[in-house]
């Protein structure tokens, strides 16, 4: 049992991570400002975890595929204010619904559990100093959008 254990935990380090489309670095560089769009609610859906790096997730916002994330990567979304719903897709479907102001920031982290048969994911609200955080660590990945 043990020498199966190993033999699995080999190979999935070797297999490394999951990559997706990424933005342009000129964008990226902007997003990391951290400037609102008069008007607009500005939303960074981020994953800045290392566990579960060889799989990628579909995020959607408001029904809408923004596309897959990987380790350290995250979407920048200027939206108009109101109620907006983020689901992640797994072996698991999660939502989480949040009401959003003009002209202010939101952080929405999307993370990685342990699943019965394939990896499970989860999705919230971070506060402000975690989110600048992760996202500053990050690279952002390019929308679907």
């Amino acid at each position: 049992m043990r020498f199966v254990l190993l033999a699995l935990l080999l190979v999935v380090s070797i297999s490394g991570c999951a990559s997706v489309p990424m933005a342009p670095l000129s964008e990226d560089t902007q997003a990391k400002k951290f400037e609102h769009t008069q008007g607009k609610s500005t939303v960074y859906v981020y994953r800045n975890e290392t566990f579960g790096a060889a799989i990628k997730v579909t995020v959607a916002a408001d029904d809408k595929m923004l596309g897959q994330t990987a380790p350290y990567t995250y979407y920048l979304l200027r939206l108009e204010p109101g109620l907006h719903k983020f689901s992640c897709y797994a072996e698991n479907t999660e939502n989480f619904s949040i009401s959003t102001k003009p002209d202010q920031l939101y952080f929405i982290r999307q993370e990685m559990k342990m699943g019965m048969w394939a990896a499970r994911c989860a999705i919230y609200e971070a506060t402000t100093e975690e989110g600048k955080a992760a996202i500053l660590e990050s690279s952002m990945a390019q929308s679907n959008l």
